[in-house]
């Protein structure tokens, strides 16, 4: 695990190898992929800015569920209920849990909270 700042916090990036790909995420913001290189090309970057702030990143490359991009009135309908979702869904904000991890792959967590209830059930 590599560790970067945020203003007065730090927070784990996770970095995983495979032949000449090198993939790093970040699962205390959302599990965002922060950066994706093939070849030393990096193909997916997140700005340090993003780190920098509080708010919801606006680059990388977060996990999106249960949708992507924003709904109808920013309202998701299950089961004749409806949730305020924003945009992206619940999950991009999440801290995410690391369950297992090698040098090749990681298995994550996330559950659901007070928060994400609210915009799904």
């Amino acid at each position: 695990m590599m560790e970067k700042e945020r203003n007065d916090t730090k927070f784990d990036l996770i970095e995983m190898r495979e032949e000449s790909q090198t993939l790093c995420l970040c699962p205390k913001r959302g599990n965002i992929i922060q950066s994706w290189k093939l070849d030393e090309e990096e193909l997916i970057f997140l700005k340090p800015e993003n780190y920098q702030s509080k708010e919801r990143p606006t680059c990388g490359c977060p996990i999106l569920f249960p949708f992507c991009g924003r709904n109808e009135k920013d309202r998701l309908y299950i089961d004749d209920k409806e949730y305020e979702t924003g945009i992206h869904g619940i999950v991009h904000t999440n801290e995410w849990e690391v369950l297992e991890e090698t040098k090749e792959w990681v298995r994550l967590k996330t559950s659901s909270n007070e928060c994400t209830k609210l915009m799904y059930p």
